[in-house]
Order: structure tokens, then C-alpha cells, then sequence
């Protein structure tokens, strides 16, 4: 969140700084509907190449895009075809904040049960508003740069982000009231949830005090604020619309708090993973890598000057597979990429798993052979990547 107003410098010499004025959210200087227009018109204005590069350069579709329960604020694409869902809400509506995450929710669900052609037609309808007629693949190979689209990549991507429900979702604001907040925080946490939630606060800033237009916006992405050690997350489906609610208890200030180790993770294992697992986790532990420990589970990662790179992360009922997506963080080393695929590829559930986009794996679908075997592909992909690291600085 920001917590200081930016600064306008007037010279190289510093001699002319002047403050912006922030507009507060109490003011009725803009509505939602206006604050839809503008993430319509300006996409960059939201940060979501930090959030997920796969979600670079979005391409607006549609706003008020009509799925069963009710109305998208706005909807858009890549040119890969990933889909990326908008609801906008401002701080003087409360009501409206302890609904935003069920509603955001049962948009997503109601949307994989659309197919592509349904999907197609909808937003050409809506593009038929004022009166020319337009197709799904003109609109969005105009907005992409020529050599980044392709229709045939880019309907088998959207076919895929239909299907597995694969989606970025945002819920955007002037600000982000704190119980969204820790609501979001514990269901982004949840490890077997296809689609990625994040919370954007944008700030408005007038140049003149004394004037409302023009606004400076600043974006920003609400970040963890609190450590919840246990939480339960209900989502009931009633009449096709989602009821989520949480209950949180023990609330911890101190981060380490709540957090587990690697005895503990052990013990919570598959019975015979303990065994396969530990040599791994303690190498790692020993070496360059850095193992994050969560609540319940670890990551696994590289730390390369002020970033920390995620390789995999491990849970007491399921792993991750490192995926091709990843690459960018890295800087695209990919042979050990597919060094490392060539390993796992084999091992049918991964195939499974890789042919839908996603990236868990349950144990209780692998043997302990086929878990040994990832856990050896990750420690040699592992080195790779800190090799690839060093040599490219």
C-alpha cells in the first residue's frame, strides 16, 4: 500500500519540489463506473507483469461481460489467450467489499463453464454496441504486437484458460478495506486453487488542491499485512452464487509465528516420504537454495540480488512442478527447462497435470518411485538454475 504521497520535482537542482494531494476516498470525485472506464481504456495502468509475466500486456474485451450471475466489471486477454478478470469496488462502499471476493469467485466458476464458442460470441456481441460488426481475433491481433500473435496459439491458450479455469483475478480499489484483505491473503495461500487472486489499491493524487482534475493515479499491489496461523475458508454454492466466509483465529504478529519446520513437515507426510524427502530438503537447506517455510508446507528458492526466484513448493498432501511459465523469471534457461521435463514426463500424472496447465501434484496419485524421481529432477534443475544465475550476471 502507499503510505506516502509522491513528490513532484520541479529541477535537477531540488530547488522546486512541490506535494500531490490525495483525494480521499470518502469524496465522490469519481464512481466505480468511471474507474471501470479507465482500467478499460489503460490496461498498463494495472501491475500485472509483476503479479504473473504470463499476464503481460492485457488486452481489454469487454466491460460488463454477462455470465450466469451477474455482470464481469471488466474482462481481459493475451495473446496467449490467459484471461484476466477485473472487479472494481471504492472504499465508501463497504457493503460492497464483503461481497467483492464471493462475487469475483462465482464470476471465474460461471466463466469455465463457458466454451470457446460461446465465449466468442459474446464478446463480439458486445463489441457489436456501437453498430460494427468485429471478430475475436481482429480484436485482439490488433491490440498485440505482430510478432507475438498467433490465432492458432491464441484460441488453443483461451480454449485452455476456459476449461481449467486458469485466470488472473483482481479486485481493484481506491482502497483495500483490511478484512478483503486477510480474506484474500488466506484463499491465495490455498495450494489446489487454479486461478491467482490479487488485490490492486490505486491512489489518486490532484496536482492542484484547489482543483479536482487533473489526477495523478499510482498503482499498487496490496501485499501480505498480517500472519493468520489458522484459518478456515467456507465457500457454499447457493442458487449458482458463491457464500464465502472465514474464520480466523490467533492472530500472530510475529511472522515466524505459526510457521513450521522441517521435523514437523516431515511427520505430516505420506507414510515413507518422510525417508525420501529428507536427504533433499536438508541438502537444499545446506546449499545456496533458500527453503521458505510456511504454515504447512516449504518453498523452494534462489535468492539472486533483491529477488527471491520460486523453483517448486512442497505440502503435506501434494508438490509443485516446476513449469515452463517460470522461465521468465530466470531469464529463459531453456535446456535445463527441458532437461528437467524429460525426467518427469513420463510419470502419468504428470502428464495429466501438464496437459491441463497446472502444476500440483498429489502423492496419493504417485508412486513413491514417481516422487523420488521428481524430487531428483527439482535438485538437478535446482543446480542448473543456480548455474544459469551466476553465469548470467
Amino acid at each position: 500500500m502507499n503510505s506516502s504521497p509522491p513528490l513532484i520535482i520541479g529541477d535537477k537542482d531540488l530547488e522546486s519540489i512541490s506535494d500531490l494531494h490525495p483525494v480521499r476516498s470518502d469524496l465522490r470525485q469519481f464512481d466505480e463506473d468511471w474507474l471501470q472506464k479507465l482500467l478499460f481504456v489503460q490496461p498498463d495502468l494495472l501491475p500485472t507483469r509483476d503479479i504473473d509475466p504470463a499476464f503481460d500486456k492485457l488486452i481489454p474485451l469487454a466491460r460488463e461481460f454477462p455470465v450466469t450471475v451477474g455482470l464481469i466489471d471488466v474482462l481481459y486477454v493475451t495473446s496467449r489467450g490467459a484471461l484476466c478478470l477485473v472487479e472494481t469496488k471504492l472504499w465508501r462502499n463497504p457493503e460492497a467489499h464483503r461481497t467483492v471476493l464471493a462475487q469475483i469467485l462465482g464470476y471465474a466458476r460461471h466463466l469455465t463453464n463457458m466454451n470457446y464458442p460461446d465465449f466468442k460470441a459474446k464478446v463480439e456481441a458486445i463489441a457489436t454496441r456501437d453498430g460494427r460488426p468485429k471478430d475475436l481475433l481482429k480484436i485482439v491481433s490488433a491490440k498485440s504486437p505482430k510478432s507475438e500473435f498467433d490465432s492458432v496459439a491464441f484460441e488453443e491458450g483461451l480454449r485452455r484458460s476456459l476449461s481449467t479455469g486458469n485466470f488472473l483475478l483482481l479486485i481493484v480499489g481506491d482502497r483495500i478495506r483490511p478484512e478483503v484483505v486477510m480474506l484474500s491473503e488466506i484463499m491465495g495461500t490455498a495450494p489446489n486453487l487454479e486461478f491467482t487472486l490479487r488485490l490492486v489499491e490505486i491512489a489518486f493524487y490532484r496536482l492542484d488542491k484547489k482543483n479536482d482534475w487533473p489526477v495523478v493515479a499510482v498503482p499498487s499491489i496490496v501485499g501480505q499485512t498480517r500472519e493468520v496461523t489458522r484459518a478456515v475458508v467456507k465457500i457454499r454454492y447457493e442458487q449458482k452464487q458463491p457464500e464465502v466466509e472465514v474464520s480466523a483465529v490467533e492472530e500472530q504478529s510475529d511472522s515466524r509465528r505459526g510457521r513450521i519446520d522441517i521435523e514437523a513437515f516431515l511427520k505430516s507426510l505420506p507414510k515413507g516420504l518422510d525417508e525420501i524427502f529428507e536427504p533433499y530438503l536438508k541438502s537444499w537447506m545446506a546449499g545456496p537454495l533458500v527453503v521458505s517455510w510456511g504454515s504447512v508446507g516449504f518453498s523452494l528458492r534462489y535468492s539472486r540480488g533483491n529477488k527471491l526466484l520460486t523453483i517448486i513448493e512442497g505440502y503435506p498432501t501434494m508438490i509443485a512442478i516446476f513449469v515452463e511459465r517460470q522461465l521468465v523469471d530466470w531469464g529463459n534457461p531453456i535446456d535445463a527447462y527441458r532437461a528437467y521435463y524429460s525426467h518427469i514426463e513420463r510419470i502419468p500424472e504428470v502428464q495429466r497435470v501438464h496437459s491441463l496447465n497446472r502444476k500440483y501434484v498429489y502423492y496419493n496419485k504417485l508412486t513413491q518411485d514417481e516422487t523420488r524421481i521428481i524430487l531428483e529432477a527439482t535438485d538437478q534443475l535446482a543446480q542448473a538454475l543456480v548455474t544459469w544465475s551466476a553465469s548470467s550476471q
